[in-house]
């Protein structure tokens, strides 16, 4: 054999010696890439899933809060409506006294009236005997 035949010989042997380092190295860094989507994917579901629980947490949370403060306008709304209640209950019983001291007034001015037009009756008829 040759000298040429020798270098070829090497220089194939080198290639393919290259080319097995090449792809030994390309599956390690297939495997670390995937390794890593897999880690990022992970990480990310992670996340993910902690947002979805705090949402799901603070949306609860504003869910009580709102039920909290309908209560509490509930309770303040019937407050008022008693208060508003006893109010124009009182105001219509000094109504109604007003109107039965206004109409014991106006008895008694009529009544009055009346015996004073009866007694100016009565003298009328006696003058004119």
């Amino acid at each position: 054999m040759g000298q040429a035949t020798e270098l070829k010989n090497k220089a194939a042997d080198k290639a393919e010696e290259t080319k097995d380092y090449t792809m030994r190295r390309t599956g390690e860094y297939k495997d670390y890439a995937a390794e890593k989507a897999k880690e990022a994917k992970e990480a990310t579901m992670t996340t993910a899933s902690d947002y979805k629980d705090s949402m799901a947490d603070k949306t609860k949370q504003t869910k009580d809060a709102t039920m909290e403060k309908a209560v509490e306008y509930k309770d303040y709304t019937a407050e008022k409506a008693k208060e508003g209640k006893d109010t124009t209950f009182g105001k219509i019983s000094e109504l109604k006294d007003t109107a039965a001291d206004a109409a014991r007034r106006a008895l008694g001015f009529l009544t009055g009236k009346k015996e004073e037009t009866t007694d100016a009756a009565q003298r009328e008829r006696r003058n004119q005997r």
